[in-house]
């Protein structure tokens, strides 16, 4: 018998997409469980009636190890309960290599092991990472306030549900309810950056022997969106209501001229139609700066390469490239990079991943920057 597990953390969240990979199993909807709660512990309904009815041979078959859960001990517990006390198969869509039902030999079994004790760490070390987001987050003397707008970006930055029960707290973002999150009001979204909102917290973890170079986009960058929107939909991305690349901000909105770099959060700025003069804008600053969220090659023409290479881009190149059948959909797509006579490839990972590039006779002191950091850098939203 064949099993789904859906997982969404809230009631407002779309659990679209895990039904549409399912789909294709032909699980009976009887044997369809769905939570939409959080994943921090396995007390849920119907996580629990699910694992009752599961026998030895039975099949359970999960988008990602996260929709399982977020706590990769109890993770790792339920693994072994499933796979060992029950004897049933797991098959996670996303990371094939744990496949229980495929993977049955001794050389699987360690490689499964292995994942899972790398997933376990990964996870502690976020955990360590939230627990550092709460000790700078401080909602204390909130009611105070008129109207306190709260926004986030990310579904695992911790918000006490007390504070969002406040009758003043009005709350939304990606964080909060994923695709289905509205517009910030526009006095919200186009308010200009606090860029010294965290300044004593960033100087208390400097003193406490913290290095300067791992809070860069809290002290050098100026940050923000120039454009919004991708039409390329792609299943892993939370874009997925846009059909074109829209004019967000003009730089003057959130450009410090105090702040040596600027980092764009753009969604796929070369899909803009004006995006060379929104470079020559990013040019006539100065600064070096970066597109945090990747460029998509398959909209890189030699215009756009010898625009980018005469700019003063940080260091890495991120591009982003998906599905080949998203070919159609670019607005030139051009020749296949590695062809390109003034580019060369020196890494590149598949899906949404990054192309690593640099240009042969580029000057030194455009590959001088920062890796990305941390992914609670501070947002312009």
């Amino acid at each position: 018998m064949t099993y789904g597990y859906i997982r969404v953390s809230t009631r407002d969240q779309n659990e679209d997409r895990q039904l549409a990979a399912l789909a294709v199993f032909d699980i009976p909807e009887k044997n369809l469980f769905l939570d939409k709660q959080s994943g921090k512990d396995f007390n849920r309904p119907a996580y629990q009636r699910m694992i009752k009815k599961l026998k030895p041979g039975d099949l359970l078959i999960i988008k990602s190890i996260d929709r399982l859960g977020r706590n990769y001990e109890e993770i790792l517990e339920q693994w072994r309960i499933i796979t060992k006390e029950k004897q049933a198969d797991i098959r996670v869509l996303d990371m094939p290599l744990l496949d229980t039902s495929i993977h049955r030999d001794l050389t699987g079994t360690l490689i499964a092991d292995i994942v899972l004790q790398l997933l376990s760490y990964v996870a502690q070390s976020e955990r360590e990472n939230i627990r550092q987001r709460q000790k700078k987050t401080d909602f204390t003397g909130l009611s105070e306030f008129d109207q306190v707008f709260i926004s986030k970006v990310f579904t695992d930055t911790p918000v006490p549900e007390d504070v969002l029960s406040l009758p003043n707290i009005q709350y939304g973002g990606t964080g909060f309810f994923y695709d289905r999150a509205a517009p910030l009001p526009e006095a919200v979204e186009h308010h200009r950056p606090d860029y010294h909102l965290y300044d004593p917290w960033v100087e208390r973890q400097l003193s406490a022997g913290g290095k300067a170079r791992d809070f860069i986009y809290y002290t050098d960058y100026s940050i923000g969106f120039l454009t919004r929107g991708c039409f390329r939909k792609c299943s892993f991305c939370v874009n997925q209501n846009y059909d074109c690349v829209s004019a967000h901000s003009p730089l003057s909105e959130f450009f410090d001229p105090e702040r040596p770099k600027i980092c764009l959060l753009d969604d796929n700025f070369l899909g803009h139609p004006n995006w060379n003069g929104l470079l020559t804008d990013l040019q006539q600053t100065q600064r070096p700066f970066q597109f945090k969220q990747g460029l998509d090659e398959r909209l890189l023409t030699d215009e756009k390469c010898a625009a980018l290479f005469s700019s003063r881009y940080l260091c890495r190149l991120p591009l982003r490239h998906g599905h080949r059948s998203h070919y159609e959909k670019a607005e030139r797509p051009g020749q296949a990079l590695p062809q390109r006579s003034r580019l060369v490839p020196l890494q590149r990972s598949e899906g949404a991943g990054q192309l690593l590039l640099h240009r042969e006779s580029a000057p030194p002191d455009h590959f001088q920057g920062e890796p990305h950091h941390k992914k609670d850098a501070p947002q312009s939203r």
